[in-house]
């Protein structure tokens, strides 16, 4: 009876791996469809990608120049999608969240066919699907994932995977470069570190294989040379369109800019570990807008309080304002374990033993000339080396849901990929340790699955069905802000989108700080503002007189302040940290209304304040 049970689950596996392997594609298309649907027009926040993305975006439809008259933070391929939607359709908030949710859909399907075409496993290709879908990252910001599974897909495909003949794996390079150059257009910071594993795939192309190495060297150099070719292709319409609008350098010095943070941060990472004080001269570049929003104004947590912070003195412009990792002690609380913690932390043991066993692998493939191990290395270093790339905006700048979440949904796929890998050296190994070290990698990729499922899955910022948990008020403004909020949130909402168009006329400036730019757009009112996002540890030393002087230039009709603790210390608050600014502010203004627990206050020209009210709109 026991053979017979086992051969019926067999069976029953067996099928199930067959009807997956023809229709996984579709069935985690529709699963990606249903799911969706039941949220699309949930989770409207303040703060985040949401604002930011549509007030740019519509900005530059209007003729505004990217990086010259506004900071953008991301590439012009981060924005003009969503430029040419809101040509197509007008500017419109529910039309942006949906094409970010296809986006996330379309991440899904990449890390399904990923896993597939190097496993051959439908039903593990599905699992890695399922997670992708379910857990996208906060939506609006779904261009990370695609493109850290777009780089991780046309490098395995073009370097570590045979095509089936020389002009074949030349064509896949060639689309490795094309890919990667559309990665950089989008985000810069991540893609100059996959560049890094696609140079180093090229060197470790021609070696390895048998009486193969002059073959595979003019395969990877005129597949390079191509590659290279198709990376300035993707670039160079970008390149000519930026000059004839007339921001040609800020557009191409973006590039060593980014090169030069990552400099910068590496040297000051050293220099906390070494315990050198930072000098309070010391001012943060602009860095990409990586926040969103938070429980202080009302809104779903999406930025997690990692560990309770001592309130200590802090200077304006350090990174000594930023958020920190929580302490590993916090992994383990009475009754169990603090899962966002664990999520946190668990990556910098699996990371680093897969980095390891590829490297092993690698050496004994490179050693002994054995091709097949030196495929599985190089997928194993590959997949895990492109996750790797988001690996410092969860750990480094901002260890949270948003960012840990981001990482994850390569690192998903990467995981999969690299069990498999080693699992298939470990059942050819004759050596019973080589053996149980790939099992013992495995046990560890499933405990990171399960940690990172009950870390990520009910937090807002992952961007799961939970982000719009009891949202089912409707909720109307202008641009296509038709969303549903929660019932005890619609009369703020309500009444700050009243505040804001009773007080302004569509041609007065409302401007917000710090990072609230939903404002601007559920209200249709422009801004003057270089940099929609400033806080206690980015502001540089001459905002204040900055700000303060284009206030008594520009005469914003009104003024909304966000004093939420946006680094999760009472300092990070404005009215702290940006005390001579907010006081200018309640000077010159009047205050006309707070909201969301009194975190949001929306001042008013004096003058606005005594006109009579005009109809709110929405």
């Amino acid at each position: 009876m026991k053979n017979s049970l086992l051969l019926r689950l067999g069976t029953t596996a067996l099928r199930m791996e067959l009807f997956l392997a023809r229709y996984g594609l579709g069935v985690l298309l529709v699963f990606a469809l249903i799911y969706y649907a039941l949220y699309y027009d949930r989770g409207l926040f303040l703060t985040g990608e949401q604002g930011s993305n549509a007030l740019l975006a519509m900005r530059i439809l209007a003729g505004e120049q990217p990086f010259h008259d506004m900071f953008l933070g991301y590439n012009l391929l981060w924005f003009y999608p969503l430029v040419g939607l809101f040509k197509l359709l007008g500017p419109h908030w529910l039309a942006m969240r949906i094409y970010f949710l296809l986006m996330a859909t379309g991440t899904g399907l990449l890390g399904y066919s990923l896993v597939r075409r190097v496993t051959g496993w439908a039903w593990l290709s599905m699992i890695v699907g399922v997670f992708i879908i379910l857990m996208p990252g906060a939506i609006f910001r779904n261009y990370l994932g695609f493109i850290g599974l777009l780089g991780a897909t046309l490098l395995v495909r073009g370097y570590v995977l045979p095509a089936g003949g020389p002009l074949r794996q030349m064509a896949w390079m060639a689309a490795a470069g094309a890919g990667l150059g559309v990665c950089f257009l989008i985000r810069i910071e991540p893609s100059l570190l996959m560049a890094v594993v696609w140079a180093g795939l090229v060197l470790l192309y021609p070696l390895g294989v048998p009486r193969e190495f002059l073959r595979r060297l003019r395969t990877v150099t005129w597949g390079t040379l191509a590659a290279l070719l198709a990376f300035v292709a993707v670039h160079a319409p970008f390149v000519i369109h930026s000059y004839q609008r007339g921001f040609g350098d800020q557009f191409i010095n973006q590039y060593t800019d980014f090169v030069g943070l990552y400099q910068r941060e590496l040297t000051a990472e050293v220099t906390d570990w070494f315990g050198a004080e930072i000098s309070p001269t010391q001012v943060a570049v602009p860095l990409p807008v990586e926040v969103s929003s938070d429980a202080s104004s009302g809104e779903p947590q999406l930025v997690d309080e990692v560990a309770p912070q001592e309130e200590k003195k802090e200077v304006l412009g350090t990174r000594q304002g930023r958020r920190t990792m929580p302490a590993l002690s916090r992994i383990f609380i009475p009754g169990g374990i603090y899962f966002h913690a664990a999520g946190l932390w668990f990556p910098l043991l699996v990371a680093p033993l897969l980095v390891f066993s590829g490297v092993a692998l690698l050496l004994a493939a490179l050693l002994r000339s054995d091709p097949r191990k030196k495929e599985e290395a190089l997928l194993v270093l590959t997949t895990t080396g492109c996750a790797l790339s988001f690996f410092p905006q969860y750990f480094f700048f901002r260890p949270d849901t948003v960012h840990l979440n981001e990482f994850m949904v390569t690192f998903w796929p990467a995981m999969a990929c690299s069990a498999w890998a080693i699992l298939e050296c470990g059942r050819r190994s004759p050596v019973r340790w080589v053996t149980g070290w790939s099992y013992f990698l495995a046990v560890l990729v499933t405990l990171q699955m399960i940690v990172s499922f009950n870390a990520l899955f009910g937090r807002a910022g992952s961007g799961s069905i939970n982000s719009g948990r009891g949202m089912n008020a409707p909720f109307h403004a202008l641009n296509g802000v038709n969303a549903k909020v929660k019932p005890e949130d619609l009369a703020d909402w309500e009444g700050l989108r009243h505040a804001v168009l009773s007080h302004s006329s569509p041609d007065d400036f409302v401007i917000t700080y710090p990072y609230v730019p939903l404002v601007n757009v559920m209200c249709d009112r422009p801004t003057y503002q270089w940099s929609l996002y400033v806080d206690n540890a980015t502001v540089s030393s001459s905002f204040f007189e900055q700000e303060i002087a284009l206030i008594k230039e520009r005469r914003p009709a009104v003024i909304v302040i966000n004093n939420r603790r946006i680094n999760k210390t009472e300092f990070s608050r404005f009215r702290n940290w940006a005390a001579p600014l907010q006081g200018q502010i309640r000077a010159d203004y009047e205050l006309v209304g707070t909201f969301f627990d009194e975190a949001i206050e929306v001042y008013v020209l004096p003058e606005k304040a005594t006109e009579p009210p005009r109809p709110s709109g929405g």
